[in-house]
């Protein structure tokens, strides 16, 4: 098109100035910030409506289970602890539980307990057949392997049948683990605690275990 000075004219698109101007979502979780653009609230679309739904942030991805599908199994069980149980020391599953709280966590294809998988991949230690693993601290969701140990079902059927009458005749804190900071199973264990900021402890302290009689 001619223009009355004699030059072309272009006609440039029309720009968005509204996109230019967002500022970056303030949403961050788990030490990482989003960088997707804010539109209400200083939050991105997502991130305002989990605010709204939950109270907070939730997630950094839309489906978090789909964005760290693609790390190493290893990776995908550390993104998934958190430190709870007595005294913080236990390394709680935050990831899918049954109906009564154990942990579960795939890997290579197939579906297991959590705690079981740590106790074969963290704290090295042998499964065999028909060993049962239980939980020393009595939390089911905790998977860290110096609070679990390897039993046969019969001494595991006998373990949970103390612990369960000297709950109900002394209560919850007369039976609960109160050391909680035991010396880790293997160097993997120590190591994955330390890179992962989970409780442990190099020198380890006294257990209260209940007794196990044959």
């Amino acid at each position: 098109m001619q223009s009355p000075f004699g030059c072309m004219a272009f006609h440039l698109p029309p720009t968005n100035l509204g996109n230019i101007m967002k500022k970056p979502c303030k949403a961050t979780f788990k030490n990482q910030n989003c960088t997707r653009k804010s539109h209400a609230n200083e939050l991105c679309g997502l991130h305002d409506t989990q605010t709204r739904r939950h109270g907070h942030i939730t997630s950094l991805h839309p489906n978090p289970q789909r964005a760290i599908a693609h790390l190493p199994a290893i990776q995908r069980f550390a993104s998934r602890l958190a430190p709870g149980g007595v005294n913080e020391q236990c390394w709680e599953w935050q990831g899918h539980q049954d109906k009564d709280g154990y942990a579960w966590f795939h890997d290579s294809g197939k579906k297991q307990r959590g705690h079981r998988w740590a106790w074969v991949n963290l704290g090295e230690q042998p499964l065999n057949n028909g060993t049962e693993i239980d939980h020393i601290c009595s939390n089911p969701c905790c998977v860290r392997p110096s609070h679990l140990q390897a039993l046969t079902p019969t001494k595991h059927h006998t373990v949970s049948q103390q612990r369960k009458a000297l709950l109900a005749a002394h209560g919850k804190d007369e039976w609960e683990w109160n050391a909680g900071n035991p010396k880790p199973l293997s160097i993997r264990e120590l190591n994955f605690g330390i890179v992962n900021g989970l409780p442990v402890n190099l020198w380890g302290s006294e257990v209260d275990q209940v007794k196990i009689e044959d």
